[in-house]
């Protein structure tokens, strides 16, 4: 059969398997998370039915609540598989992902790898960075949707800093400002509104933009991998660093990613996904590590602390944590947002003690599906 081109040049046969194979990835990785896409999709299809006979039958399908292809129709062998999903006649939110996987799984694996979405390593499978921000995109994308308003993530202070330009305009003061403060095109058009002339500005007539001072900000995302954050407060961890670690490329924002057990470690490329939840909770040396990033680089910290539960480690790790936020709470203007994963009351009075330790502090308690919402509602914050 003739490979179909699609209008980027693509075969079409490699772009349906290239789709199935994300929504795949996405499945096995993070099932809330692609549920939602799943769903959302579905609503779409139903909203265009409503309007558009083209899409009767797929709406029809959906009012009927069926959601699989019917048992047999999934391929008996893999190239029957690859057959169906290149002619688009098999997609992966028509089948029970699960049962799917369950008699296909060293075939899907080698696709997988053979497309770059998992890696051998130390004879065991991990996922990649090309996986790591297809899952970052999806997340983003999901948190974005539910946001109303964006800024910078920066904050205004009157501490010096590097200026950015606000709103307001104002008349050019020789003695407040300077020329780069000039609004050249406002400027233009005041003069020309004026007096009808482009061959010259009169700098008596010229528009200054106000300017805000910011301080120099940097986010650190400290992420509890503990034994006891097993299973979905993981998987929506993860998911939110995913979608805040994207946002900050996107946005040139400098933050750090740490996930702390007994141990704190720097996240890298390709980490996130593979992070597996064990050991102990020590708080302290991760606090302790963005109070060192801080001073580093001579900046205000924007902490975001994600855990479940008390420190356990090292020694007196309760005294330990308080003392490393009272160094945090030391640093210009520093911020802590304390997200508990857990609905236990035993640990409030622990948490509401760690957040007075710093003056410009938030404590609240989240499901993990929340937190991506979260961290950009802060991360954004007008």
């Amino acid at each position: 059969m003739k490979a179909v081109k699609t209008c980027s040049g693509v075969p079409e046969r490699e772009k349906n398997l290239q789709t199935f194979l994300e929504d795949l990835s996405v499945a096995l990785l993070d099932p809330e998370l692609y549920r939602s896409g799943k769903e959302r999709n579905e609503k779409q299809a139903r909203k265009s039915a409503s309007g558009d006979s083209f899409y009767s039958e797929h709406s029809k399908l959906l009012r009927d609540g069926i959601q699989d292809v019917p048992d047999g129709k999934t391929g008996e062998t893999w190239a029957e598989v690859v057959e169906m999903v290149g002619t688009g006649k098999l997609k992966a939110d028509k089948i029970d992902i699960a049962k799917f996987v369950d008699k296909f799984e060293e075939e899907v694996f080698e696709e997988l790898e053979k497309h770059g979405f998992v890696k051998r390593k130390n004879g065991r499978i991990v996922y990649t960075e090309k996986t790591e921000r297809l899952i970052a995109r999806k997340a983003l994308e999901h948190a974005l949707k539910e946001l109303k308003g964006r800024s910078t993530g920066e904050f205004p202070s009157k501490k010096p800093g590097f200026l950015t330009p606000s709103n307001n305009l104002m008349e050019f003061d020789e003695f407040m400002h300077c020329f780069d403060m000039i609004d050249i095109q406002e400027s233009i058009v005041n003069e020309f509104l004026s007096s009808g002339r482009l061959d010259k500005l009169d700098f008596e007539k010229a528009i200054a933009r106000e300017f805000n001072s910011k301080d120099r900000v940097v986010f650190v995302l400290l992420l509890d991998t503990s034994d006891s954050m097993r299973g979905e407060k993981l998987r929506g961890a993860v998911r939110a660093a995913l979608a805040l670690k994207l946002a900050a490329e996107k946005y040139d924002r400098n933050l750090r990613i740490y996930t702390f057990n007994h141990e704190v470690r720097k996240i890298r490329g390709g980490d996130l996904l593979n992070v597996v939840a064990k050991g102990r909770t020590n708080i302290a040396s991760a606090i302790m590590k963005a109070v060192k990033i801080a001073g580093k680089e001579e900046a205000t910290p924007v902490v975001f602390l994600v855990t479940d539960g008390e420190p356990t480690s090292p020694d007196n790790p309760v005294g330990r944590a308080l003392n490393a936020a009272k160094k945090l709470g030391e640093c210009r203007d520093a911020r802590l947002s304390l997200i508990m994963l857990n609905r236990d009351a035993r640990y409030e009075e622990f948490c509401l003690a760690l957040a007075r330790k710093v003056k410009k502090s938030t404590f609240v308690r989240l499901n993990p599906g929340d937190l991506s919402v979260y961290f950009l509602r802060e991360f954004f914050r007008a």
